[in-house]
């Protein structure tokens, strides 16, 4: 979806490769019941869009200068962009132990 100049710019989706860290932890508070806390950083690989439309002539997807020609729709640099996450679960165990 583009912002910047929609009438000439469509994207298609791509999937990217991604880099995972991430720690967490499992409490026991009672013999059937867990309280899962877990806190991740995706790495991951960013293309932006442009930010100024080119001054060309709009149809020509060929002419470097066109604001048709998709090789002027994203931005020269890559970036990489951090997505922390942070979760918070219970966990049930069914059915649960009985004593004994």
């Amino acid at each position: 979806m583009s912002i910047v100049d929609p009438v000439n710019r469509s994207f298609q989706y791509v999937p990217k490769e991604e880099f995972l860290l991430a720690v967490g932890a499992r409490y026991f508070a009672t013999p059937w019941m867990a309280i899962d806390l877990r806190v991740a950083d995706r790495l991951y690989a960013e293309e932006y869009e442009a930010s100024s439309v080119a001054p060309g002539a709009v149809g020509n997807p060929n002419d470097p200068a066109s604001p048709s020609n998709p090789r002027r729709w994203l931005d020269a640099n890559t970036y990489v962009t951090n997505r922390v996450e942070l979760s918070l679960g219970v966990t049930f165990f069914v059915p649960p132990l009985r004593e004994r």
